[in-house]
């Protein structure tokens, strides 16, 4: 995603700084907006790794008991891999 525009900047940009939204705390626009970019990117990870367990189990009956633990495996390490790019 380098090659995505940095909304938060252009965003600085175009209000010519950053907006102090509350005076008493010293919390600036932009710390919110950051704050609800993460929980909606942590939300997202957090549905995309539960597309990949509900495909556990889902091999076919006909397939041999190695493909369908190799394929529950697989599904398992793609969860796992989506939750941890959520990790800070």
């Amino acid at each position: 995603m380098t090659d995505q525009p940095d909304t938060l900047a252009m965003l600085r940009t175009a209000m010519g700084g950053d907006v102090l939204c509350n005076h008493t705390t010293g919390r600036y626009l932009s710390d919110h907006i950051e704050e609800l970019i993460a929980a909606r990117v942590k939300m997202e990870r957090s549905e995309c790794a539960k597309v990949c367990e509900d495909m556990a189990g889902t091999m076919s009956m006909f397939a041999n008991v190695k493909d369908a633990k190799m394929h529950n495996n697989a599904v398992a390490g793609c969860a796992a891999a989506i939750r941890a790019r959520s990790q800070p």
